[in-house]
């Protein structure tokens, strides 16, 4: 989403006030039970956390609720980073309902590139998660844990960004071509 002019955070932008800010939406289950479906943090006002306990189990309800929360505390925002796919279709929906279009108004970005993400409407833009390579590196860890064998603490694999039709540039971003890039000095 920065590549299309929007900046990470939602602290307003004394520049350009409400455009180009990213909320980021964070699955994070309560640790008290209280069952909330949203909230902005106190420590941190400029994350949006997404309770998945209580009655907004499904990360589809805590996008939306989180999202609905998000719209009523009145940050300016024009770019939406979920934790998931899911999550994203759930704030999608809340800010439809709010009137608001995706993407001309605010993109939407997921994570995990479900089959499902390629014909939501709009397509969903995701993070391409390569989910069977996850499940097998998790399993050779899990064996090696087992016969106490050495496991690396960190481990990574490779991602990469499905764009479609969820995100746009934001508002007042001219888009380099990639060849004048390369050629400028």
């Amino acid at each position: 989403m920065t590549a299309k002019g929007h900046r990470e955070g939602v602290a307003p932008n004394p520049m350009a006030p409400g455009r180009g800010q990213i909320c980021r939406l964070e699955s994070q289950p309560e640790s008290d039970g209280a069952g909330r479906s949203a909230r902005i943090e106190d420590e941190d006002p400029d994350r949006l956390l997404v309770s998945l306990d209580g009655p907004n189990a499904r990360p589809s309800a805590g996008g939306h609720h989180a999202m609905a929360a998000f719209l009523e505390a009145g940050v300016p925002f024009d770019g939406v980073l979920a934790t998931s796919d899911v999550v994203a279709f759930g704030a999608i929906g809340a800010l439809r309902e709010a009137g608001i279009r995706v993407p001309e108004d605010i993109s939407v970005v997921g994570f995990g590139d479900i089959p499902l993400a390629a014909y939501c409407d709009p397509p969903l833009t995701t993070i391409h998660v390569p989910a069977y390579d996850v499940g097998l590196v998790a399993g050779r860890v899990l064996i090696d844990t087992i016969e106490r064998r050495p496991v690396e603490p960190l481990l990574r694999l490779p991602t990469s960004l499905v764009v479609r039709a969820s995100t746009a540039p934001a508002a007042g971003f001219r888009q380099v071509p990639a060849e004048r890039l390369l050629t400028a000095s």
